[in-house]
């Protein structure tokens, strides 16, 4: 699929209600990420989104840790900071603000945020087991009004589990390439 079908498709995506997941296949190389980056950045009055790199995590833990930093650094913490510095200027008040930050699992999400996308990349770098890690994709489908994006380089993976774990979990599977 070369970059105009690309971007259509991936803008289709973006606005079906009733996709969550999508694969986005292609060799190391082409533009996966670039390409997604960019079709994110142009889209960002209407979505909001973060990167998370599955580069080296190997527990659900530092998965869940990483969505969760990525999301509280980009989104909450601008949002919140300067009210969160006055109520803790507040004699006593400090020492009630969690020490902390509290897991994806832990955070209520307002309306502002159903139009957001998590885009996993280097699935092909992480250790963490693929069943783990679409388990972790498929509880965020079903529990949550995220979209994902999933970049693979499928060539690296063509032996691997993925292929019969992904066609449970994706709604949608493009290729990119260059033409």
């Amino acid at each position: 699929m070369n970059t105009d079908k690309f971007k259509s498709s991936f803008l289709g995506f973006l606005d079906e209600p009733t996709e969550n997941v999508l694969l986005v296949k292609g060799q190391w190389g082409v533009g996966k990420t670039f390409h997604i980056e960019q079709c994110l950045e142009e889209n960002k009055e209407k979505y909001k989104y973060i990167k998370v790199s599955l580069f080296g995590l190997d527990n659900i833990e530092d998965l869940s840790r990483a969505v969760s930093e990525s999301l509280i650094n980009n989104y909450i913490s601008p949002s919140i900071s300067k009210f969160g510095k006055t109520v803790a200027s507040v004699p006593f008040i400090s020492k009630f603000i969690p020490k902390e930050l509290p897991s994806l699992d832990e955070i209520s999400m307002e309306n502002s945020f159903t139009k957001f996308v998590i885009f996993f990349d280097d699935i092909e770098r992480m250790t963490l087991d693929l069943q783990m890690f679409f388990g972790y994709v498929d509880r965020l489908k079903n529990t949550s009004p995220f979209k994902m994006v999933i970049a693979l380089n499928d060539k690296q993976l063509k032996d691997k589990k993925i292929w019969e774990l992904k066609e449970k979990i994706t709604d949608r599977e493009v290729r990119f390439c260059l033409l």
